[in-house]
């Protein structure tokens, strides 16, 4: 008998109240992880942050987890309620996903990450997918990214190919962003690998 795909599923829930207190450039405080492979589905969808302020670095949602057959991710609906504040130089990371295989399907959609301030000098990536190998259809739409503050680097929208694989990035708002480095909009495939 095959084995049929699991469907993982995180979902409608809300954080508030967190305290960390370490304090590095780029987030150290991951609210959601999901980790390990299969060829399975993964939703991670409607969860909510409510209010955040922390003295460290802050990810939300961190998904390493390996898509290896004709399986889906779906990042979808999440959203700050009300703001973020990192104080000190911590950094700022919505989502990070990593490989899959070029038969899944990963849809980062309708993502709100908006009223973002960062008192230092950290380090804010709204939304990244890299891959080493492999690279899966991607749709990254309908993500609202508006009102960051920080004296750092600022990467809104960062997503690797390899492979030349399809990927459709659509119909994001970006606005009110105030960076002390650089800042980059949208970043479609690597540079530094010579490949998209």
């Amino acid at each position: 008998l095959p084995i049929l795909p699991a469907t993982y599923t995180i979902t409608d829930n809300t954080f508030r109240g967190i305290t960390a207190s370490p304090s590095v450039t780029h987030g150290s405080t991951l609210m959601i992880s999901m980790i390990g492979s299969g060829s399975d589905n993964v939703n991670i969808t409607g969860n909510t942050f409510s209010n955040l302020v922390t003295n460290a670095g802050v990810g939300l949602i961190g998904s390493s987890y390996n898509i290896t057959g004709p399986g889906f991710q779906n990042i979808s609906n999440n959203s700050i309620v009300g703001g973020l504040t990192i104080n000190g130089n911590g950094g700022f990371l919505g989502i990070s996903t990593g490989s899959g295989s070029s038969n899944a399907v990963m849809i980062h959609s309708n993502n709100n990450f908006s009223n973002i301030t960062l008192t230092g000098n950290g380090d804010m990536v709204g939304m990244e997918c890299l891959y080493a190998s492999g690279s899966p259809t991607r749709t990254v739409t309908g993500n609202i990214l508006t009102n960051w503050q920080t004296n750092g680097f600022v990467n809104m929208i960062a997503y690797d190919a390899f492979g030349g694989a399809l990927s459709t990035i659509s119909n994001n708002t970006i606005q009110q962003i105030s960076a002390g480095n650089a800042l980059i909009a949208i970043q479609l495939g690597d540079l530094s690998l010579g490949r998209d």
